[in-house]
């Protein structure tokens, strides 16, 4: 399942549902990554998941245009089980259309034609495979911008 989102350079680019995790919620609550990528996932495209399983990991290291360091972060890719279409309202404003399901190998070919938003996205489809291969957790470091 894959939206629509504008990448750095205002061109608009499939991705996978995406999101940040602060320490805590607006309640004051320690947050899981399960809970919210779930959330994310029903902001960004309607769908609800029962689950959520950590497949892979990329360390990100992030750099402005002349290629100056900005920072490091740490990006966590689930796999949502059992999704269900619970409304058809996206409530990201980022998300510039309805999601729309691919195949693995309808993902393959947007890589190749360079749509999909960047390195990060093709990372966290490279880990997908990597886990229905073999069920094991992968990891890579990837630079951006892309």
């Amino acid at each position: 399942l894959m939206v629509r989102q504008l990448n750095r350079q205002g061109q608009p680019r499939w991705n996978f549902p995406t999101g940040w995790m602060d320490r805590a919620d607006e309640d004051g609550h320690v947050q899981l990554p399960e809970h919210v990528v779930n959330r994310n996932l029903l902001m960004e495209t309607g769908y609800a998941a029962s689950q959520a399983t950590l497949i892979g990991t990329a360390l990100v290291r992030e750099h402005d245009e002349e290629g100056n360091r900005l920072g490091t972060s740490m990006r966590l890719n689930y796999l949502c089980g059992q999704p269900r279409q619970t409304s058809y309202a996206v409530n990201d404003p980022d998300i510039l259309a309805a999601p729309e399901w691919f195949t693995p190998d309808e993902i393959e070919a947007l890589i190749e034609r360079g749509e999909i938003k960047g390195n990060l996205t093709e990372s966290a489809f490279r880990h997908w495979q990597a886990y229905r291969a073999g069920g094991q957790l992968s990891c890579d470091l990837v630079d951006v911008p892309n």
